[in-house]
């Protein structure tokens, strides 16, 4: 039975999960996200929220550019993994055999298995 709620909810989920990369002098790291959108045209601009304390965080920020990655539905599980494991405590990619390629525009891994991906440089960053 439905029941009515009274504090707010700050999710917009089913939604899909993207999986955001970044690379700072040769360190690199994967992990999954479900806050992301598009944001604005003229230029083209896409966000994400990544929490501070995160590896990739600390690379975004060191880098100044990050990827978002569209994963078909048979990459669930390695979707599920980049999003319960620390860069800080493995190599994602040798870990879960990503495989990827360099991006074109910025300096951040492409994954083989993404059917779109967006190269992104850091705008700006709200805190």
């Amino acid at each position: 039975m439905r029941a009515p709620i009274d504090e707010p909810i700050w999710y917009a989920y089913p939604g899909m999960v993207a999986v955001v990369t970044a690379q700072y002098e040769g360190e690199k790291n994967a992990m999954s996200s479900g806050w992301h959108t598009y944001i604005g045209s003229s230029p083209g601009m896409y966000g994400i929220s990544v929490n501070k304390e995160t590896y990739t965080y600390k690379l975004i920020e060191k880098s100044g550019v990050f990827g978002v990655n569209f994963l078909p539905g048979r990459c669930s599980g390695l979707i599920q993994a980049l999003g319960t494991h620390s860069g800080r405590d493995i190599n994602k990619f040798e870990a879960f055999h990503i495989q990827y390629e360099k991006g074109l525009k910025a300096e951040v891994p492409i994954l083989t298995d993404a059917y779109f991906a967006y190269e992104c440089k850091v705008h700006s960053v709200s805190t």
